[in-house]
Parts: structure tokens; C-alpha cells; sequence
């Protein structure tokens, strides 16, 4: 349990990496960081703000959409349960051909039988409202990944320079600014 528990950080954390490095650009631009002449400076504070907020609606965007089609799906239900049924059904029917065979030898099951388990077992156990209910679950989980790795991105942008280094000559620093440099070409 642990074990996963580290794998799903871990996991935040490398797409939080991600979005940073995706978003350091913006803020280094609008922050006029290495552009010579730039008339509207940002104090990088600012354009880290703006870069989180525009990453944050982006998220929030792709939530939306994601709660937009489980709405829907949600509102059709009657008809998919509807076309669940009568694919049901058509399965259930191609079991007429087996009518001579008896499944598992003699004093198995007949097709009959096996029509009428295969009916019981699809009705009961397959359900739109169920399946709803496991999406509205998974969006659920999908909101709260969201809100950790904001949080984590957050941290990362807040902790991080600008692209174009301010390494203090430190050999970590410059195994640093090698590795993001490799990272953005």
C-alpha cells in the first residue's frame, strides 16, 4: 500500500515537473528574462502567478469537459441501458444454436440453461447507473490529482530561476543548467 501510495506521488510530481517546464518559457518571457529592450516587465513573482493561473484554468478546462461527458452520459442512460439490453439479448440468442449441445458432458448445462444464467447474470450485474456512479468516482479522483499537482507545481515554479541559469559556478548548478538546457531543445 505504501509502495503505491509513493508511486501515485511520484507520478503528480513528474507531471508537475512537466507543466513547469512547460510553462518556464512563459514566464520567462514575461518576465523579459534574456529579452533585450522588453517594455512590459513583469516581476517574476507576477509571472509565476499568471503561468499557475493559466495552468490552473487549463486543468480546470479539461475538468470541465470530463464533467460535460459524464453529464451526458448520464442523461442518455435509459437509451444505453436500452441498447445494453438488446445487445444482451442478441448474445443470449445466439446461444439457440448450441439447443442439441449439453455444456460440461452429459448432465451439464443445457442452452437453455445457459441462456437463461447468461440473461440473469447481464441483468444483474450490468448496470448504467453503476457505471455512472464508478466515472463520478473516477472524476472525483481526477479533481483531487488536479489540486496535488498544482500544489506541487506551484512549489516547483516558486523554487525555480530563470531558464537561462543563475548558476553560482557550483558543479551541481551547471550539471543543472545542462540538464534543463537538453530538456528544452
Amino acid at each position: 500500500l505504501s509502495l503505491l501510495l509513493c508511486l501515485l506521488l511520484l507520478i503528480r510530481f513528474v507531471l508537475a515537473l512537466a507543466l513547469r517546464y512547460l510553462l518556464m518559457p512563459l514566464i520567462d518571457v514575461l518576465s523579459c528574462q534574456g529579452i533585450k529592450g522588453c517594455r512590459y516587465r513583469l516581476n517574476r513573482t507576477m509571472a509565476i502567478l499568471i503561468a499557475l493561473l493559466i495552468a490552473a484554468g487549463g486543468l480546470s478546462g479539461l475538468g470541465v469537459v470530463v464533467a460535460k461527458s459524464i453529464g451526458r452520459f448520464a442523461a442518455n442512460s435509459e437509451l444505453y441501458t436500452g441498447r445494453v439490453e438488446q445487445l444482451i439479448e442478441a448474445a443470449v440468442n445466439m446461444t439457440s444454436a448450441w439447443d442439441l449441445v449439453e455444456i460440461g458432458g452429459p448432465g451439464g448445462m443445457n442452452s437453455t440453461a445457459l441462456k437463461h444464467t447468461l440473461s440473469d447474470l447481464a441483468k444483474n450485474n450490468l448496470s448504467i447507473s453503476h457505471l455512472i456512479l464508478g466515472l463520478l468516482g473516477s472524476a472525483a479522483h481526477v479533481v483531487e490529482n488536479i489540486i496535488y499537482i498544482l500544489l506541487f507545481l506551484a512549489f516547483l515554479l516558486a523554487g525555480s530561476g530563470s531558464k537561462s541559469g543563475e548558476a553560482h559556478g557550483d558543479a551541481i548548478d551547471t550539471v543543472q543548467a545542462e540538464a534543463e538546457e537538453k530538456i528544452y531543445r
